[in-house]
């Protein structure tokens, strides 16, 4: 009998699992480095390695939960959420709650480069922004396509979610705070907190993690495009000089978005991933599993979370470290 969700063990397993199977690629992207010209000389990934293993890093989260729910007889599907009944109105009020986020957070996360930068740090993004159309296609790939998906899946679909009995308050600070220490990325740490409650709030009201995709894929969008189409500066500028626009016409947007948001899920409560009866059968199925168990006390879950949280406190500050002049 497989289970139809998740629980916090698993949630706090599969993250560090996750970063665990990152690290491991990063260590042998390394080791690749020794045989093969994979950086360049400011110490950037190549072009070409630079979309293979943005790839791999990407693909490699949505193995870790599929592999590991497998293992735990669990139903991907059903307990990530990704197959549920959508209501359409839901999902645009999803995007524009998305939209308005961005548009609000955008001189703020501007203001914080401006301080950051007074201590002597430099953004330096490795991202091939330039080049013709196979690079456009690689871009919404790898920056937009992949993320939204994969990215989504687990921290939507499991940790959200195998958190939302600490409550909806909980589980939306929570899986928000793991999604802005996963990225350890000092430059961006409070758009993707924001960001990250947003999207936990969006698939648990919502009851499927397909709207939070949609979102997270619009705001990688819109990322790219801008990127893309303006000179080096000049979107970054133009936010600044009419800062008051979008801090406030982007709260009002967050605001009717929110409100039709909640309207629309007011009434539905998030659909119960099992019955009592099925309930019952997972008991049993888990209680005989724990009796062939050995005795040995397994390793704590928030042991294991704190582990995971380690690492990206150790990435991010080493990021930090390496922007600073």
């Amino acid at each position: 009998m497989l289970k139809n969700e998740f629980e916090k063990k698993d949630a706090y397993y599969l993250f560090t699992i996750s970063l665990a199977v990152i690290l491991l690629i990063s260590l042998l992207t390394l080791v690749l480095a020794q045989q093969l010209k994979i950086y360049d000389d400011e110490g950037n990934l190549n072009e070409l390695w630079f979309w293979i293993i943005s790839i791999v890093n990407q693909l490699s989260l949505f193995f870790c939960v599929f592999v590991y729910s497998k293992i735990n007889k669990i139903d991907y599907l059903k307990a990530t959420r990704i197959k549920a009944e959508i209501n359409p109105m839901t999902l645009f009020f999803a995007v524009i709650v998305g939209v308005g986020i961005f548009i609000t957070v955008n001189p703020i996360q501007l203001w914080i480069l401006q301080a950051l930068s007074k201590i002597g740090y430099t953004v330096n993004s490795s991202v091939p922004i330039g080049g013709g159309g196979t690079n456009i296609v690689l871009l919404i790939f790898v920056v937009v396509i992949l993320p939204a998906f994969c990215e989504e899946q687990l921290f939507r679909g499991v940790i959200t979610n195998g958190l939302q009995k600490t409550g909806l308050v909980g589980a939306c600070l929570i899986s928000g705070a793991l999604f802005m220490l996963y990225h350890v990325n000092p430059a961006q740490t409070v758009h993707q907190f924001i960001m990250g409650v947003a999207l936990a709030y969006i698939a648990l009201k919502s009851g499927s993690i397909v709207p939070s995709m949609i979102v997270h894929m619009l705001n990688n969008l819109i990322v790219v495009i801008v990127a893309t189409s303006t000179a080096e500066g000049a979107g970054d500028a133009f936010v600044l000089n009419y800062w008051y626009v979008f801090l406030f016409g982007g709260l009002i947007i967050t605001l009717l978005g929110l409100y039709g948001f909640m309207q629309k899920t007011k009434q539905t409560k998030i659909e119960k991933q099992e019955s009592a009866q099925t309930k019952q059968q997972d008991t049993l199925v888990l209680n005989t599993a724990r009796n062939k168990r050995s005795t040995k006390k397994p390793v704590s879950e928030i042991m294991v979370l704190a582990t995971g949280v380690a690492i990206c406190l150790i990435f991010w500050i080493s990021n930090l470290m390496s922007g600073l002049n």
